[in-house]
């Protein structure tokens, strides 16, 4: 599992040391933190060794801020590097846990083209991040990401291993629940972003107020993407947004995924959305009695943030096993109440229609069915699936079988039967006969 380090706990001189680390990891050579005054722009001074046994001098500038990097800082980095005595290929970093302005990057590009003897090279949060991940350390970073370790309230895995049994086969015809088990279960926190809100948007033309947009509002965002949920599940989650859990370490593998906004990031999204929510395209009449149309769109301060945060909700999935069969079951949860991203158990094993109603189940493989595809064998009346069963037609009657062994036994009693029996299997026959015997009766009398 990944060492998780958050970087709001460490001060600049910890920092410096977590860089130094890092570049130790990644192969660096002489790897050396420089005393912490008047270091010249040189925090950390080491040697990159190619391919070729080339040494490249290298020094780094560590910069722990909330603020962009601005150019001042790599004009600094630059005149280290380029005073730096040593004949060879140098290279200066400039590693920062924000980002950099434009001017910044700009500039660093300037100087690698003027040069492959001197190059210049920004490491800003994300790219930090992604350096630390492939070594193995989950970098926390509040100024890229929101940060938090607060759930929706959720279930403890006994009482999810056990509703969800309940749930999935309470309503299920020929079964016995000692026949199935709950596995693999695993649960993923995706990260969201909730904001409560005031909107007061006024419209107007020259004929006055066109159009007004007045109440409250709850939103909920992905904490990845910065896009609005789907409908149904940002439902869901609201009905509980305020019964909070503190994530805790469970028995079942666990997988938290980082948010890839910040606070600001997210909150200007979701601004965003209430906007877009609240546009509306309007038709009005002017003074002159001509029809116009004109988009009504709020503005941000048209709206008022009573309560915003950073948490996550839980998604389980499992997998219950059925003697052959295994079906995969993924669904939100809070304070007992589901929403199903997936549920194997709600289709038909062999046609794939969706199983409200009158779902059976096959104690030879385990598969759930429709009606429609539930066959009853013929001695021992065993409730199996078509695709467990064996089929032969007598007297033209489909007949369904457990086993070639129950077949022949059929097929032995069936040769010793008088032809009248015999017809008598096939139940649609004889009423057909029947009924036409009936008919030619009514005819002839």
């Amino acid at each position: 599992m990944n060492q998780e380090l958050i970087l709001e706990n460490l001060n600049g001189f910890e920092f410096e040391e977590l860089i130094a680390d890092i570049f130790r990891k990644k192969g660096f050579k002489n790897v050396v933190v420089t005393p912490r005054t008047n270091d010249g722009g040189k925090d950390i001074t080491m040697d990159e060794v190619t391919f070729s046994g080339e040494v490249i001098k290298v020094v780094v500038e560590c910069k722990h801020h909330k603020t962009r990097i601005g150019r001042p800082v790599v004009q600094k980095l630059h005149s280290a590097v380029s005073t730096l005595e040593y004949s060879g290929k140098k290279k200066g970093y400039i590693v920062s846990s924000s980002t950099f302005t434009d001017s910044a990057v700009d500039y660093v590009q300037i100087v690698n083209k003027q040069s492959d003897d001197l190059i210049l090279e920004l490491i800003d949060g994300k790219k930090l991040k992604e350096i630390t991940c492939d070594l193995g350390i989950n970098l926390k970073n509040g100024v890229i990401e929101a940060l938090s370790n607060k759930s929706i309230s959720y279930s403890s895995e006994l009482v999810i291993k056990t509703n969800i049994l309940e749930y999935n086969f309470n309503n299920i015809n020929n079964i016995n629940k000692d026949q199935v088990s709950v596995e693999n279960l695993k649960t993923t926190f995706h990260p969201i972003y909730y904001i409560n809100y005031d909107i007061d948007s006024q419209c107007s033309t020259s004929v006055g107020v066109i159009h007004e947009e007045t109440g409250d509002g709850q939103l909920i965002i992905d904490g990845r993407t910065g896009n609005g949920l789907e409908k149904k599940l940002m439902n869901f989650l609201l009905k509980n947004i305020n019964n909070e859990n503190k994530i805790t370490k469970g028995n079942c593998l666990q997988y938290k995924l980082d948010f890839q906004k910040n606070e600001n990031e997210l909150k200007n999204r979701a601004i965003s959305e209430i906007i877009n929510s609240h546009t509306k395209d309007i038709t009005y009449t002017g003074k002159n009695n001509v029809t116009y149309n004109k988009t009504c769109t709020p503005s941000p301060k048209d709206i008022i943030i009573h309560n915003c945060k950073s948490l996550y909700y839980p998604e389980w999935t499992l997998s219950i096993k059925a003697k052959q069969k295994n079906y995969i079951v993924s669904f939100a949860e809070s304070a007992g109440d589901i929403f199903t991203v997936r549920n194997d158990t709600k289709t038909c094993q062999i046609c794939n229609h969706k199983l409200e109603k009158n779902k059976w189940y096959c104690t030879y493989c385990g598969s759930i069915i429709c009606k429609k595809h539930l066959k009853v064998t013929r001695l021992r009346k065993v409730k199996i699936c078509a695709n467990c069963s064996i089929t032969k037609s007598f007297f033209g009657a489909k007949k369904y079988f457990e086993s070639n062994e129950e077949l022949e036994a059929f097929n032995n009693y069936y040769t010793s039967l008088p032809i009248y029996k015999k017809i008598g299997e096939n139940p649609y026959l004889v009423c057909s006969i029947v009924f036409m015997i009936i008919i030619g009766l009514y005819f002839l009398f």
